[in-house]
């Protein structure tokens, strides 16, 4: 077994293909989520990519608000102090609405923002502060400065644009930039300061604003095809790229890859980029389709929204599908079948990550093939979820897909002990670490049984007082404890214990133990004592135990199957 060492950035090249298509309604904006591990789809819903398994969630939001518009990512901080993924999303009745991310699952917030009066167009988030571009009464667009965590608006806000319309937005280096359409440019600084308005004119249309790392700032221009450039410093535009169609519609960049891409007409165009410059024009890919936003991945992955109610998924890798796969799995073998567009070596393994994933398997697959990988639950899984991945290595370019497999195995046997009182039978159960531990079976008789009586389930007991099994609830690494009464003295009974876990799974029987209640003593009667306890005193539950048992935790009963006039204790 070795550890995986594949996912080093291999996707050098910009993508060659347009590998899948999903339909996606009236997408409008795509987002990364600040861990990388996810992507959000907006459009009339909410939909929420995990990159790792390729698979999707939808949500409905703005449900009672209207049009969705305006799509923010970031890290937002719970009521306990942690921090997991987020996304907001502006309503039409001028709410915001928060969708947390948590182990790349995303859950609909209750707590929703009134930050505007009129229909959201556009959000921004810069780790403090929610920046709410919104239709303002007056005509002209509102800016109001939000704080998600207890929805404070900042010093300063709101504030109102010179222009109404909004096309795209950016937030970068304390200001955020705003376009309007033509070639009006707002410039607005988070401290709440003066909006400044560029007034140089181009005669340009700008549709969309895209930040580099080094937060320089490039415009696609509707009118001319052309990429531009704003200096922040002196408000000024340079044109950098020419006539890449007859309208540019969108433009993003991976810059480790050093190629950025651009929407032109129907055409997904590629150019070499690095150090902050475009270079040549490196490959294109015609007739994807009238193309409004794209995104790139951690994994060299182009993610593009079209008019066309589509998500494209460009790439050069392998694009590689899981499809079949168990959700669930006990001790028996796991299959799992998928498949690749492209020939390679493809490698099977097991890990919460690509990078620290374990190797299962490997071998070759050939384009439009497909492959069942047979394994076995071991030791290296873990009860509960169990990512395995699938790569497929072409010699250049490594696709992947996941797929979760819960793992839900019985219970061990646990081990017990028994006491016995007045009337009594007492038992303790040592409990282990099994995670999802749920409830104890317990098993009484005053006929000797063994386990291997009973593979499944264990004897019945009902003598009028006394009715079983009995179920206690269980908690992992914690004892529990249960006393039967009142019991025959003098007569032996049996006991035996079963663990069940949260998802129903019964492990095996403990050892068989017995004891025999009897009546004990009390000091006043050894010592001829007319005085003390009664008898009928002296008989209550665990009065004198003859065992020196001492039970450790109270767990509290529950019975499903069956009633015993009994104490847990």
């Amino acid at each position: 077994m070795s550890v995986l060492l594949l996912w080093i950035a291999q996707a050098s090249a910009e993508p060659s293909r347009v590998a899948a298509q999903w339909t996606v309604s009236s997408p409008s904006d795509l987002a990364v989520a600040a861990s990388g591990d996810t992507v959000a789809i907006l459009g009339t819903g909410f939909t929420l990519l995990d990159l790792a398994t390729w698979s999707t969630t939808a949500l409905s939001v703005c449900s009672d608000g209207g049009d969705p518009a305006g799509l923010a990512s970031g890290t937002f901080t719970d009521s306990a102090g942690d921090d997991h993924d987020a996304f907001w999303v502006g309503c039409g009745d001028g709410t915001v609405e928060r969708i947390d991310v948590v182990d790349d699952s995303p859950t609909l917030a209750s707590d929703v923002i009134a930050a505007a009066d009129s229909a959201i167009t556009g959000l921004e988030y810069d780790g403090s502060y929610l920046y709410v571009i919104a239709a303002g009464s007056s005509g002209l667009a509102d800016v109001t400065a939000v704080a998600p965590k207890d929805a404070s608006v900042a010093s300063g806000y709101p504030t109102t644009l010179s222009y109404d319309e909004l096309n795209d937005s950016v937030l970068v280096s304390g200001s955020l930039y705003v376009l309007h359409g033509n070639d009006d440019v707002s410039r607005l600084t988070t401290s709440g300061g003066g909006v400044l308005i560029s007034t140089q004119a181009t005669g340009a249309d700008y549709h969309t604003i895209t930040a580099t790392d080094a937060d320089l700032l490039f415009l696609t221009d509707t009118n001319g095809g052309d990429i531009w450039s704003f200096d922040t410093g002196s408000n000024g535009f340079t044109l950098h790229v020419s006539d890449v169609g007859d309208a540019t519609t969108a433009l993003c960049f991976d810059e480790s890859a050093e190629w950025a891409a651009i929407s032109a007409d129907t055409d997904l165009v590629f150019y070499d980029f690095a150090g902050g410059a475009f270079g040549d024009e490196a490959s294109r890919l015609s007739d994807v389709g009238s193309l409004d936003r794209l995104v790139a991945t951690s994994d060299g992955a182009l993610g593009i929204s079209t008019a066309d109610s589509l998500v494209d998924w460009a790439t050069a890798a392998p694009w590689v599908e899981i499809t079949s796969a168990p959700s669930t799995a006990s001790t028996d073998p796991v299959d799992v079948t998928f498949s690749s567009d492209a020939s390679g070596d493809w490698t099977f393994a097991l890990g919460s990550t690509l990078a620290d994933a374990v190797e299962i398997d490997s071998g070759t697959v050939d384009a439009g093939g497909s492959e069942t990988v047979s394994v076995t639950p071991g030791d290296t899984w873990v009860e509960g979820a169990n990512r395995l991945w699938v790569t497929v290595d072409d010699g250049v370019h490594i696709g992947h897909d996941a797929v979760d497999v819960t793992v839900d195995t019985p219970p061990p046997q646990m081990a017990i002990a028994v006491g016995f009182g007045e009337s009594t039978v007492s038992v303790q159960v040592t409990a282990d670490d099994t995670a999802d531990l749920q409830y104890f079976e317990i098993y009484l008789s005053d006929t000797a049984f063994t386990a291997d009586d009973y593979p499944d389930g264990g004897p019945s007991f009902d003598d009028g007082n006394v009715t079983g099994p009995v179920e206690i609830d269980a908690t992992p690494n914690t004892d529990a404890s249960y006393t039967f009464y009142p019991l025959a003295n003098g007569t032996t009974y049996y006991v035996a214990v079963r663990a069940v876990d949260s998802g129903g799974q019964v492990g095996p029987m403990s050892s068989v133990l017995s004891a025999t209640p009897s009546y004990t003593y009390s000091a006043s009667e050894l010592r001829g004592d007319e005085g003390g306890f009664s008898c009928a005193t002296a008989s209550r539950p665990g009065a004198g135990t003859a065992l020196g048992l001492v039970l450790s935790a109270v767990v509290a009963m529950r019975r499903r199957r069956g009633r015993a006039a009994g104490q847990a204790g």
